[in-house]
């Protein structure tokens, strides 16, 4: 194959401790309608999405995008949430989107503490 890139990119993985947005976290309603926005402003290509949402408040979701996932699990009597992007470097380098969409998350959810790991594919 003459493409190299193929399976490249960066994927984020990250807890998002005592977030203020509880609400969210327990909907799948507006858990899906935030992350859907946020694809949208860090301009990923939505495929397909699935959300389920847990008879004792939580919520997981996966966004199915031209250029790999994104997933999220939610513990709102915790005020957690587990974020999980990935982004493939098939026709461009896509780590800004990346990092773009974890900031978007960041800001929205305003977690108190986060780990926050971030994978070079190669």
């Amino acid at each position: 194959m003459k493409n190299r890139k193929i399976g490249k990119g960066l994927h984020i993985l990250a807890g998002l401790y005592e977030c203020q947005e509880t609400e969210v976290l327990a909907s799948k309603i507006k858990l899906e309608k935030t992350i859907l926005k946020i694809i949208q402003k860090a301009r990923f290509n939505a495929l397909s999405s699935l959300f389920y949402k847990f008879p004792d408040g939580g919520v997981t979701g996966l966004v199915l995008l031209s250029e790999s996932h994104l997933a999220i699990h939610t513990w709102p009597e915790k005020a957690y949430a587990s974020l999980d992007i990935f982004l493939c470097n098939y026709s461009s380098d896509n780590s800004y989107k990346v990092r773009k969409a974890f900031e978007l998350f960041h800001a929205f959810l305003k977690p108190a503490k986060m780990k926050k790991r971030e994978i070079r594919r190669e």
